[in-house]
């Protein structure tokens, strides 16, 4: 995983949106509200909030959800994540350098362990 990957999603969505896109948020409970960006919608139905260190979106209007690259990649229509990271660049202004680093498998994971070459199938 990339530290600018994880860089970005620690972005505060509100201020950047609101930077770069003019939404206008409202608190609602533990996020924030505001009109869609994808569409007119009469109620607000865009909702954006910090879960852990990042910052999730989820808009209820297209059904479209993620973090900033999710939301990014479809603002701007555009695919693939190295397309969305150079757009970020330019948006955040060099919020990140480009530094692969060693993830870390979850516990998750960690529950399933390779077959080594020992390993016979009962559905041979």
């Amino acid at each position: 995983m990339s530290v600018c990957i994880e860089t970005y999603k620690q972005v505060n969505l509100v201020e950047f949106l609101a930077d770069h896109y003019g939404l206008k948020f409202k608190k609602s409970g533990s996020g924030y509200v505001a009109g869609s960006p994808f569409g007119a919608d009469k109620t607000p139905s865009f909702f954006v909030r910090k879960l852990g260190s990042h910052w999730l979106f989820k808009d209820f209007s297209s059904g479209l959800g993620g973090s900033i690259i999710d939301l990014v990649g479809h603002l701007e229509q555009l695919s693939g994540v190295g397309a969305v990271l150079r757009r970020l660049e330019q948006l955040a202004g060099g919020h990140c350098a480009s530094v692969a680093v060693e993830e870390k498998p979850s516990p998750r994971r960690q529950l399933y362990l390779p077959i080594d070459d020992n390993y016979t199938s009962p559905f041979r």
